[in-house]
């Protein structure tokens, strides 16, 4: 199965029609990107909703098919969704069209109209669910469509846990169909009880004494075993309730855990924070008084046309108040003369004619220097001008020193995004932390755990009294097999052929259940070295337990303690993953939903350089932080498809889009 297009409708957050495209008739890496509450894993669950009629949310619950419409459609009365798939599968192609349509906004509404179409090579198919179960089972979908917290829980083997370890145990029979065998293994137990009544029945028809007491034992023991298992089954159905919500509370302590070791780091995280921000203000301070001056470089050619204008006025201004100085050293002169020309006793003029030269060339000078007169004193206005523009044109900035401070500017707002990022994320796990919860959590831990020993116990009881009663019952057919009624010894042969037949049967499953373990921790293996980070780490290994180890090449098993690392944790649990995912023989794409949240850049590289042989089609929901700009090169052109989701509003939802370089 290889998905080539999906059309999303009113489904999620995306209102109105979508459609994604797989390039390439589907094969390669297909990235879809976006930032958290942007849409991205609800495609993951429309295609999920497409195959199956249900989404599962990560807490393993069934989300309501009210949840699932378009908010905006129900504000406008649509209630109805639909997801098409069009895919290809064993060289033809297909197509499956759910859809869901209610009069009223109610999920029994929703579940009634509820319509299947599936078509393979235009012709539609009879049986489309029976279809979509043989093309991929919605038992085994979860290792073919997975998240990061899905890692985490197989991350939990690693714990040797024994919840965690039946986790494990339980996957590998999924995968390998186990459970089919079970159902058939109980099959075959329904009809051996079918003779043994139908043998007591015969009995009590015989008639006597001894055959009465030899029916009623027999129908007593059977009563009594059918009773016994029922038990059985009841007290392992309430373990596996307990033990679910066991590793549940676990998984929130291990996270409690977790945020409490991050509060130092929210501490540091700040600080670090604090001094890029203060590093980055300065640098803006600096580029600020940079660009307050940037006028003077688009002035600097006027400038100097302004200068040499400047020079000359100003030359010019200097030489007539030169020539004013002159004139008024006249002017004095002429008027020392008139006074001369007076007597300073009486006041009679002395020479008349002398007189009247003086007055006639003091009136011209005073005329001169009037027209020689601007400013009472030296005209300087020009000169300091000059110098203003000088001093402009020798401190204009250098465009280059610009560039390089907005290159710092920008590799500071970088870090600080990813600072502020990374106390985003380590504050909302922070947040709704009560100091006392932890301490609740565990005491709840233990009794759910004594709680889950006790009922193991009662298990064990119960079996060893249904082997009682077997062999008790055993004893008994072998009475009844010597009672010499023909018909009797063939009912009775029968029902010791089905039990022998039972017992090479179980045999059977035990051991080809031990072959496909080993199998799984061989293939394990084989991704996990492809992808590990450390050499000494030779493989994987699946203990009787069904618990995960790391062994190194000196055969040493080495324990979590010894080797924990967030991202080796990871790669193991990949590598299982993947694993499980090769051994269940199903041919379908893998969709990954943001898997690399907790990964460094070497762990990151390692995987995304094994993603294309994962499988032929593999679609990657990533945000920026888990796929970094650069990361591409390390999927060596295999990227077929690269698009972007991102959220407008409320009312318009979001929209799939082409991402640009």
């Amino acid at each position: 199965m290889i998905i080539q297009k999906v059309e999303i409708h009113n489904f999620g957050p995306y209102h109105g029609s979508h459609t994604i495209e797989f390039n390439n008739n589907g094969s390669g890496i297909h990235l879809i990107r976006g930032g958290n509450g942007q849409g991205k894993t609800s495609i993951q669950r429309a295609i999920l909703w497409a195959l199956y009629g249900k989404v599962i949310d990560r807490q393993g619950k069934s989300i309501r098919p009210t949840s699932l419409l378009n908010q905006t459609a129900k504000n406008d009365d649509i209630y109805q969704y639909i997801v098409q798939l069009h895919f290809e599968h064993e060289g033809k192609q297909c197509k499956i069209i759910r859809s869901a349509k209610a009069s009223s906004h109610n999920d029994k509404k929703y579940e009634e109209g509820m319509e299947l179409e599936v078509y393979n090579d235009g012709r539609i198919v009879p049986d489309p669910e029976h279809y979509i179960q043989r093309i991929l089972p919605s038992t085994v979908s979860r290792f073919y469509f997975f998240d990061g917290e899905m890692l985490r829980d197989y991350e939990e083997l690693l714990e040797g846990d024994v919840n965690a370890t039946a986790k494990l145990k339980d996957s590998i029979e999924r995968v390998l169909g186990v459970p089919f065998f079970k159902t058939a293994s109980s099959d075959l137990d329904m009809v051996k009880r079918k003779f043994e009544k139908e043998r007591t029945r015969m009995l009590k028809q015989l008639g006597g004494k001894d055959f009465e007491e030899l029916a009623e034992d027999q129908q007593y023991l059977g009563d009594m075993i059918e009773a016994t298992e029922m038990s059985i089954i009841s007290l392992e159905e309430q373990k596996e309730t307990l033990e679910a919500t066991l590793v549940e509370d676990k998984r929130k302590l291990a996270d409690m855990e977790e945020v409490r070791e991050k509060a130092m780091e929210r501490l540091k995280l700040e600080g670090e924070l604090g001094k890029w921000q203060e590093k980055k203000k300065n640098k803006e301070l600096e580029r600020g008084n940079l660009v307050e001056h940037i006028y003077k470089n688009v002035l600097s050619p006027l400038a100097r046309n302004l200068v040499q204008k400047l020079e000359i006025k100003s030359g010019q201004a200097l030489e007539r108040y030169s020539r004013k100085q002159r004139l008024m050293g006249e002017a004095d002169a002429l008027k020392r003369g008139i006074s001369n020309s007076t007597c300073s006793q009486c006041g009679t003029i002395l020479d008349h004619k002398k007189l009247k030269e003086f007055k006639s060339a003091l009136d011209e000078t005073q005329v001169k220097i009037e027209e020689l007169t601007v400013l009472p004193e030296p005209n300087l206005s020009y000169e300091h001008s000059k110098l203003a523009l000088e001093k402009m044109m020798a401190s204009i900035i250098s465009v280059e020193d610009l560039k390089k401070i907005d290159r710092t500017i920008i590799e500071y707002e970088y870090e600080i995004q990813r600072l502020h990022s990374e106390l985003q994320e380590i504050q909302s796990q922070l947040e709704g932390v009560d100091a006392d919860e932890p301490r609740i959590l565990e005491i709840k831990i233990r009794q759910k755990e004594k709680e889950s020993g006790r009922i193991t116990g009662m298990i064990e009881e119960k079996r060893n009294e249904k082997l009682q009663l077997l062999s008790d019952k055993s004893d008994l057919d072998i009475r009844l097999a010597s009672i010499p009624q023909e018909q009797l010894k063939q009912l009775n042969k029968k029902i010791n052929s089905i039990g022998q037949l039972k017992s090479v049967f179980d045999d059977a499953v035990s051991e080809f259940r031990e072959e496909q373990k080993e199998k799984v921790e061989s293939t394990a293996t084989d991704i996990f070295k492809q992808i590990r980070s450390k050499e000494e780490f030779n493989r994987l290994s699946i203990n009787d337990q069904y618990g995960l180890n790391v062994v190194t090449n000196q055969e040493t098993v080495l324990n979590r303690s010894e080797w924990r690392s967030s991202g080796e944790e990871q790669l193991v649990a990949l590598s299982l993953i993947g694993a499980l995912n090769q051994c269940a023989q199903v041919e379908a794409p893998i969709f990954m939903d943001t898997p690399f949240g907790r990964l460094d850049v070497s762990h990151g590289e390692r995987i995304l350089k094994y993603l294309p042989n994962m499988s032929e089609q593999v679609v990657l929901l990533v945000t920026d932080r888990e796929f970094r700009e650069g990361d591409e090169i390390y999927l060596a052109g295999k990227i077929k498809t690269d698009l972007t989701v991102r959220y407008k509003s409320e009312k318009d939802g979001s929209v799939i889009l082409p991402t640009l370089g």
